[in-house]
C-alpha cells in the first residue's frame, strides 16, 4: 500500500510539474508487431514497470518524454508508454476493424512482449478510458490503475 502511495505521489507531482520540465532524457524508439500493426513505444529505467497511456491526440514524445514526466519517473520505475495504432510513429491501418478494443490489446501485447505479466498502469484522458475498460477485461495484467483526467 505505501509503495503504491509513493507512486501516486511521484505522477501527481509530475503531472502537476509537466510544464516546468528542462531538457528531457532521450527515451530510444523501439517497434513491436501487434497483431499485423507495428506499434512504436519507449522503455526506460528500471524497477516495477509502469505503463503510461496518454490522452487522444499527439503523441508519447509529447505527452511523456519532452514534459519529462517519463524521465522522471524512469529514476524509481521502468517506464513504459506507447504511440496507440493511428497515432505517433505507430503504424496506421486503414481498417475501422483494427482499432476500438485492438488500442487496450496493444498494451497487453506490449506486456507480453516485454516479458511483463502484470504493471503500473497510468491513463490520462482516453488513457483513462483505454485503461478502465482493460481493467475490465483484464484486470490481472495490473499492479495498480490510475486513472487521470478522465470524464466518466
Amino acid at each position: 500500500m505505501m509503495r503504491f502511495l509513493r507512486l501516486t505521489l511521484i505522477l501527481s507531482g509530475l503531472f502537476a510539474l509537466h510544464l516546468f520540465a528542462g531538457d528531457p532524457q532521450s527515451a530510444h524508439d523501439q517497434f513491436f508487431d501487434s497483431n499485423g500493426v507495428r506499434i512504436h513505444y519507449v522503455d526506460q529505467g528500471s524497477g516495477p514497470p509502469v505503463v503510461l497511456l496518454r490522452g487522444f491526440s499527439g503523441s508519447l514524445e509529447l505527452s511523456w518524454v519532452e514534459t519529462g514526466v517519463l524521465p522522471n519517473l524512469a529514476t524509481d520505475y521502468r517506464g513504459i508508454a506507447l504511440d496507440y495504432r493511428g497515432h505517433g510513429k505507430s503504424g496506421k491501418p486503414h481498417d475501422p476493424q483494427s482499432y476500438g478494443i485492438q488500442l487496450n490489446q496493444d498494451v497487453v501485447r506490449l506486456l507480453d512482449y516485454l516479458h511483463r505479466a502484470r504493471a503500473h498502469i497510468v491513463g490520462h484522458s482516453i488513457g483513462a478510458g483505454i485503461t478502465a475498460q482493460l481493467f475490465t477485461t483484464n484486470s490481472d495484467r495490473f499492479l495498480t490503475a490510475m486513472l487521470h483526467g478522465s470524464a466518466g
